[in-house]
């Protein structure tokens, strides 16, 4: 069996590496059931927009991940892989087809759209399609996936992965980020032990409050991967860094510094992570990111979104603005830098409170930040403040 990995980014040239295609390279190879000849990648901001006719022509299954403001890609791709591959099963994931599967389907009903996480899916999908058993009922077993059966969208529940079982993700496309100078990633969890924020999508990529980490040696490793690629600035893809498990950061940032005095880490690896405002209030939180700063850490994002009290509740966010503002400060008193999330505008604002936005961004500095606080809103099919009457 040939699988095709493709990677699509919108126009927006951003050098961030699809960590994602080779976390699913990974289950697919490492799965004894499996039977795979030739396992191709293709990412558009290096490959330009269609990978080679012949992995095209050859390919049984094409899975396409499919960025944000990427699908008009994804159409012209589509029209031109059925040009020449008119029998393979064309697989699609990543954040719009989570969200936008029904609109998806509607246009383009012979693809499978995987909701959430995607090693499972791929892997029984492969499965079947080896098997010669690609038909509705046949589909119904897999876990996390949308498809097209009869006249409506046939929805199935996620099932989220053991990340204890996982392996390391190949990594085809780090050579071109390191010398493009872009973004290496590198996963210590996923999903985030509050989950309730109206805006976010991950309780939708990964359920409520569901946080589940990998372990600190398999984070430990990866970075020395990493460090052998020439990589020195990582940044974690976690939405929830900490999960409130302390103990377990300040582990990680032991077991980064002795790594180091090995020399298994480059002494100069430092790495970035993004942490809940609660996290950095709470003492002991505040604790693990000193310990971190000492093994590395450079920059931390906290999506504040709003220094608006009525604005906080709607969004259900955990933090006030007094503990944003908190967090903040903290973090510049022990020398890192700080991005932030900020969301001024929303259905719902009110004239009045831009002034207390603007007053309270010019109270914390906040221009200095690399983040835009002023930026268009995303606003994903499914989410809560879609659904509501504005």
């Amino acid at each position: 069996m040939n699988i095709l990995l493709v990677e699509l980014c919108g126009n927006r040239p951003e050098f961030n590496e699809p960590l994602g295609l080779g976390c699913l390279s990974s289950a697919l190879t490492r799965d004894k059931r499996l039977v795979i000849t030739d396992m191709s990648f293709h990412w558009n901001l290096e490959h330009g927009p269609y990978p080679p006719s012949d992995k095209i022509r050859e390919a049984h299954i094409i899975g396409v991940s499919i960025q944000i403001r990427a699908f008009p890609n994804f159409r012209e791709l589509y029209e031109h892989i059925r040009k020449i591959n008119s029998k393979a099963l064309i697989v699609v994931g990543n954040v719009v087809p989570t969200f936008g599967y029904e609109q998806i389907l509607q246009e383009f009903p012979e693809v499978v759209c995987v909701r959430s996480e995607g090693e499972l899916a791929i892997c029984e999908l492969a499965f079947i399609h080896q098997s010669r058993q690609i038909a509705p009922n046949a589909l119904h077993q897999v876990a996390g996936i949308a498809f097209q059966n009869g006249d409506s969208a046939q929805v199935n529940p996620i099932k989220l992965s053991n990340l204890k079982e996982y392996s390391h993700p190949d990594r085809p496309f780090l050579s071109f980020i390191r010398e493009k100078g872009g973004i290496a990633r590198i996963e210590g969890s996923r999903g985030c032990h509050w989950g309730r924020c109206e805006f976010c999508s991950v309780a939708e990529r990964f359920g409520f409050s569901n946080w589940r980490q990998f372990e600190v040696a398999h984070i430990v490793e990866e970075l020395r991967i990493l460090s052998s690629n020439g990589i020195r600035s990582p940044y974690f893809t976690d939405e929830d860094f900490f999960g409130r498990n302390y103990e377990r950061a300040i582990s990680l940032a032991h077991a980064i510094i002795a790594a180091k005095k090995l020399g298994e880490i480059h002494a100069d690896m430092n790495f970035f992570i993004s942490s809940l405002a609660a996290d950095i209030k709470d003492d002991r939180g505040y604790e693990a990111v000193r310990h971190l700063r000492a093994a590395g850490l450079r920059e931390v994002f906290v999506g504040i979104e709003s220094g608006v009290k009525d604005q906080l509740k709607r969004f259900q966010k955990k933090a006030t603005a007094d503990t944003n503002t908190l967090a903040l400060e903290r973090l510049s008193a022990i020398g890192l830098q700080v991005d932030i999330g900020y969301i001024m505008f929303d259905p719902f604002t009110k004239f009045e409170d831009l002034s207390i936005h603007i007053d309270y961004l010019r109270k914390l500095t906040l221009d200095g930040c690399h983040s835009r606080v002023i930026k268009g809103l995303r606003i994903q099919p499914g989410l809560p403040p879609v659904n509501e009457d504005a």
